[in-house]
């Protein structure tokens, strides 16, 4: 191994960090311009897209959405199934 050898090496090890440092630039870069120009979801992508429900029609993110018509079929299923079971209980037929 010779200087030469070296100086290969060292140039190539200063263009990968150098390279690097590019590369962190422009993240750096891009979260700034997120931060300062994207929407509520770029900024904050805990929270999730606004969407709109195809069956209710409410409009909220998409990680609180809880649809009130299925849940209302829900809600009318458990209390048909109460009221059969009463029935059934009293000796009533339906």
């Amino acid at each position: 191994m010779g200087i030469a050898d070296c100086m290969v090496r060292e140039v190539s090890e200063i263009q990968r960090l150098v390279q690097e440092a590019i590369l962190v630039t422009e993240l750096v870069d891009r979260k700034a311009n997120i931060q300062k120009y994207g929407s509520f979801s770029d900024r904050n992508p805990t929270v999730g897209k606004m969407r709109k429900c195809k069956l209710c029609g409410i409009r909220e993110r998409e990680s609180e959405h809880q649809c009130r018509v299925i849940a209302r079929e829900k809600e009318q299923e458990a209390l048909d199934r109460k009221n059969k079971a009463i029935l059934a209980a009293e000796g009533i037929d339906v």
